[in-house]
C-alpha cells in the first residue's frame, strides 16, 4: 500500500522500486530481486572458498590477511549480486528446476542463516539441510519428486510450524516457500523463540 490519498497519489514515484524501468526491470514472480540474492549468496560462497586460498598462495599473514579476505570476499558478493540481478530470472529457474544448482543454493542459504541465529547445520536425508537451535529445526529442502525448494521449521515435541512461528498441521502453510521475505522472517521467528 502506498498510503497516498488520490490526490497525492500522481505526485508519488510509483515507479521507484525498479529504478523507472518497469520493462527491463521487472520481477514476474513477485519474490524481489531474486537474482541478485542468489547472485549474492553464490559469490559470498566463492568467495570464502577462494579468497582464503589466494591469500595463502600470497602468503598473507596476520591483519594483512584478514583485510585481503574480508575485501575479497566483500568483492565477489558484490559482483555476484550485480550479475545475479541481470541474469536473475534465468538463475531463479535454473533453482525452481531444482537438481544440483539448486542443492548448493540451499546449502549456501543454510549455512548462512546458520550463521545469523547461532544453529549447528548439518545434512538432512534427502536432499537438504537442517539447522538446529535450541528446541527449533529448520529444514532448507528439494523436494525429490516436484523440485520445489521450501523451508520447514519445527519445534521439538510440538511440530510444524508456519513462517511467523505459529503452529500448524496444514502443509501449505508448513512449507514455505523460499524467497527473500520468507527468509528475513523465519530468522526473526528463529530468534523469537530462540
Amino acid at each position: 500500500m502506498l498510503g497516498l490519498s488520490a490526490t497525492h497519489l500522481l505526485g508519488a514515484n510509483l515507479f521507484a522500486y525498479c529504478l523507472n524501468n518497469p520493462v527491463n526491470l521487472k520481477d514476474n514472480t513477485g519474490y524481489g530481486p531474486v537474482g541478485a540474492i542468489i547472485g549474492g549468496i553464490l559469490g559470498f560462497g566463492l568467495g570464502a572458498l577462494l579468497v582464503p586460498k589466494v591469500a595463502d598462495f600470497l602468503k598473507l599473514t596476520g591483519w594483512k590477511r584478514k583485510a585481503f579476505i574480508w575485501a575479497g570476499v566483500a568483492a565477489l558478493t558484490g559482483l555476484g549480486a550485480y550479475v545475479g540481478w541481470y541474469v536473475g530470472e534465468a538463475i531463479f529457474a535454473v533453482y525452481q528446476a531444482g537438481g544440483a544448482f539448486a542443492l548448493q543454493i540451499n546449502k549456501a542459504i543454510a549455512g548462512g542463516m546458520a550463521r545469523l541465529v547461532g544453529g549447528v547445520l548439518s545434512a538432512a536425508k534427502g536432499n537438504g539441510w537442517i539447522i538446529n537451535v535450541g528446541r527449533l529445526t529448520l529444514r532448507i529442502m528439494t523436494e525429490s519428486s516436484s523440485r520445489v525448494n521450501y523451508f520447514r521449521l519445527s519445534m521439538e515435541g510440538k511440530g510444524a510450524m508456519t513462517v511467523l512461528g505459529a503452529l500448524s498441521s496444514d502443509r501449505a502453510l508448513t512449507h514455505i516457500s523460499i524467497t527473500f521475505d520468507n527468509i528475513i522472517k523465519i530468522i526473526q521467528t528463529i530468534l523469537k523463540f530462540k
